[in-house]
Formats: C-alpha cells, sequence, structure tokens
C-alpha cells in the first residue's frame, strides 16, 4: 500500500509527465521513479536500451504497470520488498511480428524488402499489405529492414509486440556522401545542393505527366529551364543553347543522336537505368565538352543478390530485361533490350500520332494528295541493347563493363503511276512506275570498362576505356523502271576512343580533390553525292584529332556553411593554332540556417565537336546530322561562359527554388546542307542568353504538386545574315509548367499542364535562304523583320497542352512477381502546336512556306511484368 501511495503522488506531483505528450526512453522513465521513491526496477538493460514510452496522466501504480505491460513486450511484476521485476513476457516463445514497410517519399509499399535478424538463416520477403510472422524471442533481438537504394533501418523487436502491425518508413539512401540532397519534384527526382546536380533514381522516381514508359528525356524536360521548343523529347534545349551542346553520357559512353524515331522519345532502357544526374548550370572540370549542361546515365555497379526479369509491352515498343547472378557476390549480368514490332501494318494510335508528327511536309505526306503517287513500301523499325558486367575482382577492386547499341532504320519506296515531266531540264519526263526510293539507318554504338580501385578509405581511383561510333547513312534514288536516273548520298560517321582516370582523395575535414586525365582521339567523316545528268557533285571529307584534358576539383568544406568547389580543366586540342585551353569552374553554396541555402556558379566551356546547323534530310522532313572537328580556321572551336546567382528554400514541405544567370556562346557554325558546292563556307555567330527559373512545390502525404516557370530571351548574332541582333531559333521567353501527383495505395496518378510562348517566325527563313535569294519576291536578307504588324514574320503562336497519367501495380501475396499497368496520353485537347515552317515548291513555282506542328493527341499503355 505505501508503494502505490507513493507512486501515485510522484506521478500527480511530476509537470514533465502530467503536462507533456513526449516519448522518453523507458530507462529514463524508470531512474526518474527510482530516484523519487522507494519503488526499484529489476532488470536487463541491454533489452530495453531502445525502447521509448509516452508517460500517461496520473494514475496508481497498478494502471501504470498495467500500461507498460500493455505497450511493451515485458512483464511489470511487483515483489513483496518494493521491486519491481521487468522480464520478457515471450521469452522463448513464439513472438508475433507484425509490420508495414513504406516508401517514404512515395507512401507505396516496398514489396521485395528483406527482413532479417542480421543473418541469412533468418530472412524473409516483405510481400504486400501487412507482414505478419511468428519467429523466436531468442534469436530475434533485432531487426533489419533492407531495400536495394534505401536507408537501412535496425529496430528492436521490444517496440513491435503487442502494438497494431507498425508502419516503418524507408528514406532512399544518399546518392554522394555527405551532400546534402532535397526531393526537388516528385519522389526520386533529388536535388543535389552540393554540386548542384539533379539526381534521377530511375527505379523509384514518381510518375509524370503523359509518360507511363519512363522515358528519360520527358522526365528530364520537367526540370525549369529546360526544355523542349519543337516537340521532340530529344531536341533538349538547355537555357537557350543549340541541343548539341549538351554533353549526354551513358556509362561514359558519349551519345550523338536525339532518340529513337528521329528523337521523338528517348533510346535509353529506363529499366537498366539506376541513376541519371543533370547539370543545367555549371560542372566539375573532370567532364569536359560541352557547353550548356551535362546529362549523365549510369547502370548500376552492384553485384546482384538473385536473378530478376522483367517484360512488357507498349504502344511504341516491347522490351525484355534481366539481371542474373552467375558467381555469388563475386559477378553479375544485365541485359536488356527495347525493339519496335516486327509486322509494319500494326499501328497504335500513338505510332501514327509518332509517324504524322515526324513526317509532316515530307514525301510521305505529299504523296497522301497525290493521285499520281502511291506509297509501296513504308518500313521503320528501331531498338536497343545494352549489356552490363559487373565484376567484383576482390574488397578492394571492381570491374565493370558496359555496352550500347541503338539503332533506327527508315525504307521507303513512292511510285509514280503515270508519267511525269515538262518544260523544266532539271525535271525531265520519268515513265510510269518510277520510284523514288529512300533509305536512312542511324546508330550509335559504344563500349566502356571501368576499373575501380580502392586503396584504403581516404583514397580510390576510377578507371575508364570507351570506344564509340555514330554513324547515319541516307541514301535517296530517282529509279526508273530499268535504271537509277538521279540519286543523293549522305554519310557522317564519329570514332570515338578514349581513356580517363580520376583519383579522389577525402580528408578529414570533410574536403576532397578529385584529380585525373583525359585522353581522346576523334575520328570524324563525311561524304555526300549528288549524281544527275546535270551536275553531279562529291565531297569525302575525314578529319581526326587529338583531345589530352587534365583536370583538378577541390571542394572545401571545412566551414561548416559554405561548400566551395574550385576545378580547372587544361585541354591540348591538336587541330587549332590555339592548342592550349583552359576551362576554370567555380560552384559554391552557404548555408543560412536548415531552411535556406543561397548558391552560385561560373565557368568557361570549349567544345571541339559540333552537329553544325542545316536543313532537314531530303524528302523524309528528318534532320540530317552534320557533326564536324572544330579546326580553328573556317570552324573555330565554340566557347561558352556563363553565370547564375540563387537560393533554394525548404521548409515544411515547402520547396522554392529560384536562379537567375547569363551565357555567352562564342563561335557558333550554321549552314545550308542543300549547298553541296560551299559546304565550308560556315556562317560564325553567337547566343547571348540571359534568364530566370522559379519553382515552387509542395507535398502532403501522398500528393505532390509543383508550378515551374522559366524566363529566357536568347538572342543571336551573325554578322554575315544581319548585322543586328535576332531571336534565336530555340527562342521562348515564357515557359510555365503546372503539376499535380496523387498515390493512393498502388495507384499513381499525375496531370501537368504545359504553356509556351511561340517560337520566332522568321528563324527558319533565314536558315534557308542565307544567300539572300528573293522570296515572292522579297530580299529575305535585306528585309526589315522589325515589323511586329507583318505576322509571318513576326511569331507564332503559343504552344500548350494537356498531359495524363495513371498506373497501377499488381503484386499478389503468395506470389514472386508484380505486374505495372499505365496508361497516359499527351495532348489531352489535341492542341495544333506550331513548332516551325518548312519550304516546298512545285516545278517553277514559286517557294511556299508550311507550317510544321508538334505531336498532337497521343495515348499509350503498358504493361509490364516484373520476376
Amino acid at each position: 500500500m505505501r508503494i502505490r501511495i507513493l507512486f501515485f503522488i510522484l506521478l500527480f506531483s511530476s509537470i514533465n509527465y502530467s503536462q507533456e505528450s513526449k516519448a522518453i526512453a523507458l530507462l529514463d522513465y524508470m531512474n526518474t521513479i527510482e530516484k523519487n521513491s522507494t519503488v526499484s526496477f529489476s532488470y536487463d538493460a541491454q533489452l530495453l536500451q531502445k525502447i521509448s514510452i509516452v508517460p500517461i496522466e496520473n494514475q496508481d501504480i497498478k494502471a501504470v504497470l498495467h500500461y507498460l505491460e500493455k505497450e511493451t513486450a515485458f512483464n511489470f511484476k511487483s515483489l513483496d520488498n518494493g521491486t519491481i521485476l521487468v522480464s520478457p513476457r515471450i521469452a522463448n516463445k513464439n513472438f508475433k511480428l507484425c509490420i508495414n514497410i513504406i516508401d517514404a517519399e512515395s507512401n507505396l509499399p516496398l514489396t521485395g524488402t528483406t527482413i532479417s535478424n542480421g543473418s541469412k538463416e533468418n530472412t524473409f520477403a516483405y510481400e504486400d499489405e501487412s507482414f505478419i510472422k511468428y519467429v523466436n524471442y531468442t534469436n530475434w533481438k533485432t531487426i533489419h529492414i533492407k531495400y536495394l537504394g534505401y536507408q537501412e533501418q535496425i529496430i528492436s523487436i521490444d517496440t513491435l509486440n503487442g502494438l497494431p502491425c507498425k508502419t516503418i518508413y524507408l528514406s532512399p539512401a544518399e546518392i554522394v556522401l555527405n551532400d546534402v540532397v532535397i526531393n526537388y519534384l516528385t519522389s526520386g527526382i533529388r536535388y543535389n545542393n552540393d554540386n548542384q546536380s539533379i539526381e534521377v533514381k530511375v527505379e523509384n522516381a514518381g510518375l509524370l505527366p503523359g509518360e507511363t514508359e519512363t522515358d528519360i528525356f520527358t522526365s528530364i524536360e520537367a526540370i525549369p529551364g529546360i526544355n523542349s521548343s519543337n516537340g521532340k523529347a530529344g531536341n533538349l534545349v538547355i537555357r537557350g543553347d543549340d541541343p548539341d551542346k549538351t554533353l549526354i553520357h551513358f556509362d561514359n559512353i558519349p551519345i550523338y543522336h536525339n532518340g529513337h524515331y528521329f528523337g521523338t522519345f528517348s533510346p535509353y532502357n529506363a529499366d537498366l537505368l539506376k541513376t541519371i544526374s543533370i547539370n543545367r548550370n555549371g560542372y566539375a572540370a573532370k567532364n569536359g565538352g560541352g557547353i550548356s549542361g551535362l546529362i549523365q546515365m549510369n547502370t548500376t555497379k552492384e553485384v546482384a543478390d538473385s536473378a530478376n526479369y522483367s517484360a512488357g509491352l507498349a504502344t511504341s515498343f516491347y522490351l525484355m530485361n534481366a539481371n542474373i547472378p552467375i558467381i555469388k557476390d563475386k559477378w553479375s549480368i544485365q541485359v536488356g533490350t527495347r525493339a519496335s514490332y516486327p509486322f509494319n501494318n500494326f499501328n497504335t494510335p500513338k505510332i501514327n500520332a509518332i509517324e504524322d508528327f515526324i513526317f509532316q511536309q515530307s514525301l510521305i505526306t505529299q504523296t497522301e494528295r497525290d493521285d499520281n503517287r502511291v506509297l509501296d513500301n513504308f518500313d521503320f523499325d528501331f531498338s536497343d541493347v545494352n549489356l552490363k558486367s559487373n565484376f567484383k575482382i576482390n574488397t578492394k577492386n571492381t570491374l565493370n563493363f558496359s555496352s550500347l547499341y541503338v539503332t533506327n532504320t527508315l525504307d521507303l519506296s513512292v511510285r509514280q503511276l503515270n508519267a511525269t515531266g515538262g518544260n523544266n531540264p532539271q525535271a525531265p519526263t520519268l515513265p510510269a512506275n518510277s520510284r523514288d526510293n529512300t533509305f536512312i539507318n542511324l546508330k550509335n554504338i559504344g563500349f566502356n570498362l571501368e576499373h575501380t580501385v580502392t586503396w584504403n578509405k581516404n583514397l580510390s581511383t576510377t578507371s575508364y576505356v570507351t570506344l564509340s561510333e555514330f554513324k547515319q547513312d541516307f541514301y535517296n534514288e530517282i529509279a526508273p523502271p530499268d535504271e537509277v536516273f538521279a540519286s543523293r548520298s549522305y554519310i557522317n560517321i564519329i570514332k570515338n576512343f578514349s581513356l580517363k582516370s580520376t583519383t579522389t582523395k577525402s580528408y578529414e575535414n570533410k574536403n576532397t580533390l578529385d584529380f585525373g586525365f583525359e585522353a581522346i582521339n576523334y575520328n570524324v567523316s563525311g561524304e555526300r553525292s549528288l549524281i544527275n545528268p546535270f551536275n553531279p557533285e562529291f565531297e569525302n571529307v575525314n578529319t581526326q584529332s587529338k583531345l589530352v584534358s587534365l583536370y583538378s576539383d577541390f571542394t572545401f568544406k571545412k566551414i561548416e556553411p559554405l561548400t566551395l568547389k574550385l576545378g580547372l580543366r587544361s585541354s591540348y586540342y591538336s587541330l587549332t593554332k590555339k592548342s592550349i585551353y583552359l576551362e576554370p569552374r567555380l560552384l559554391m553554396n552557404y548555408n543560412l540556417g536548415n531552411s535556406l541555402t543561397l548558391k552560385m556558379s561560373a565557368g568557361i566551356y570549349n567544345q571541339y565537336l559540333n552537329n553544325v546547323s542545316g536543313r532537314n534530310g531530303i524528302a523524309t522532313g528528318v534532320e540530317q546530322y552534320n557533326w564536324k572537328l572544330s579546326n580553328g580556321s573556317s570552324l573555330p572551336v565554340v566557347n561558352g561562359k556563363q553565370v547564375m546567382f540563387g537560393g533554394i528554400y525548404k521548409k515544411n514541405k515547402w520547396l522554392i527554388d529560384a536562379e537567375v544567370y547569363a551565357k555567352k556562346t562564342d563561335d557558333i557554325a550554321i549552314y545550308d546542307i542543300y549547298n553541296y558546292s560551299n559546304t565550308d563556307d560556315f556562317f560564325i555567330g553567337n547566343y547571348a542568353t540571359v534568364g530566370a527559373d522559379i519553382l515552387i512545390r509542395k507535398s502532403w502525404n501522398n500528393i505532390d504538386a509543383w508550378v515551374s516557370y522559366a524566363n529566357i530571351k536568347t538572342l543571336a548574332e551573325f554578322k554575315d545574315i544581319q548585322e543586328e541582333r535576332f531571336r534565336s531559333v530555340w527562342d521562348q521567353n515564357h515557359q510555365l509548367n503546372m503539376v499535380f501527383s496523387y498515390n493512393y495505395k498502388k495507384f499513381r496518378f499525375s496531370a501537368g499542364w504545359k504553356y509556351k510562348s511561340g517560337l520566332a517566325s522568321i528563324e527558319d527563313i533565314r536558315y534557308f535562304y542565307l544567300n539572300g535569294s528573293p522570296f515572292n519576291g522579297i530580299d529575305l536578307l535585306n528585309r526589315d523583320y522589325s515589323n511586329a504588324g507583318d505576322p509571318q514574320y513576326d511569331e507564332f503562336q503559343s504552344q500548350h497542352q494537356l498531359d495524363a497519367s495513371i498506373s497501377y501495380t499488381y503484386s499478389p501475396k503468395t506470389k514472386d512477381w508484380n505486374t505495372v499497368i499505365g496508361l497516359s496520353a499527351t495532348n489531352i485537347y489535341d492542341r495544333q502546336n506550331i513548332t516551325g515552317q518548312d519550304r516546298s515548291r512545285s516545278g517553277n513555282t514559286a517557294y511556299r512556306l508550311n507550317n510544321k506542328y508538334g505531336i498532337g493527341f497521343a495515348p499509350s499503355l503498358l504493361v509490364k511484368f516484373n520476376f
């Protein structure tokens, strides 16, 4: 009785416990009781070490002990001498383990999570919903919860008994050690505050509007300041620069093409990718060769511990993937492929929308409007194949091999039903059944061997050997039944061999130093021919160069609120008189408290290999690549300078990111591909860009919503075309994105509306008629384009569209597989967004301009099985 009275008085007088509802350590709670009373507890401290409890309101000792027994896995028994014996209630008995495991960002179940007591013999797989297992208390003191790409949690088993099924939230693991990583857009798309990159964890990336097939380029376009102004996902414009000015790497393999279906969607299998890192400002000195930004796509480097497979059908392609361990904990192989369907007559609504978009104003659409022409053959196919081998030599050495093979092929034949001809000597009479045949093949092949050695915990070296080849092959012929009357051919080839090695040294004060070298041997060749009875023309160019770079990046973190990255890249380029090029880089962040960070970047960048702007492919409307090496005379090395200031604020699930920037890109080259006699007569100019981006994002438990706005102005200056600056072909001053996403159990939904101001309508004319020839009696070279009242030479109408996606994941509780079903649609209200103009003529008639439009309404369905 005395014990009960003393305990009651203690609880009544303790303001800390009666007025606050905060959990405290159970051991602290019992120690406080012992200090203020004659009560003593007898217990095993190791068992109680990680247990917390919320003190209850004033109760007598019996009620308190009953409450403690209910909320923990222990008995609290009062002995006659005033001692309370604390003992495990279920020692050496079956323990009911009941938990739910949830993604902390998406609030979706993480099926496939492994649950163990730290040993391989006692390991279970979290299947779905509530996980209930009966385990032996003696063997299960703690549970270990692991999921690839997430932070491991170790939890005392005593905290789980006697409660409803406890929910365990797993958070994604940090990609970069010691860096501050912020959930930027939806789940899986994060901002690395230290290196100012945006990182996509592909496996965990949330659903974006209009995409259930996880198109990498579309995901990147969701980032403020990155835009595809002509509607092709592969033509990414980062803050005003040409698409070829972005450096793109796939496991260190350089990429020189825009994507499948001539840039419509990305050529990368998202199921094989682990991370994507995007730098839209500056980037570290260990990378070079891109003026506007850096996109790095990386597959996994980890050895698979179990085999997994996936297969799926989408409206654009089919896919098959496998990740197979060959030697346990030592060697695994990952392989995947996507390809178009082998039967040409199978056209889904999305494929129809893509073809209408790609081949508008081409020979294909002209044939559809001409009763004298018929489309005899139209065969288009594409594929991408990836192979990855991960080998763990020992605890200090790993060897990773990657390969990439991407191909697109178009075989087109148009037949004339009746003889054609006229008075034009350049277009003589062709007999009936003459054919216009076109063949295009585009491929990108790459191999990368990577070796990493960890000398000690503070020193490591990664070395690369990379070989890649890009080739576009174009052939067109006019063929009467018995012979070839005329033909055009075009080939562009890049062969690239490189060696690279980077050593990273970490210091105890968190500073790091990266230093190394990169040596690249380029071989770029091009061939053009025009064969006809009148003016045959030929060109064959083969250029080789060597680029050797030394670089270092020093990261300073000694002063706690400040992160400073200083980099310098020094390059020797063999084809120019100025053979040494210096590129200093600076990234800086300063934390003002826990919520606000100020940031800035500045840097100089050089690009030695450029896709010189030209015309669309003959008869198809498809762009022709024209990659050329800088030679220092007719083709200078392209130089870019940029500076950015901004800040990022994050608090209470609000995120605000704002940046202002200025860029100058010098020595850009353009020319008209049709002008065969002047293929070395380039026009050299520059771009000047100023802009500002802002992102405002708010997240709730299972909802993400954000608005992003970019204001960008890019002016071009080409003195040989016009003395005054004029708008760039990529100039879209206003870019607005509004996105909403919602997750409910196994459903994901997202919708977004895009708005972009119109492109300048005069730029295609400037590019196509650089020689100043009159257009319908108008001298385009000397015309005053400043007249805003002339709509044909002013600005196209604004672009906007609504996109939406929904997906459902089905996971049988008793099966080791799941199914993902996704449905999406782009441009739901079928807006005709003008993206440019092309010219056409018939016989001796004057040229006419035809509008080109972005992709229309395009629904898509995906069904994928994961085993």
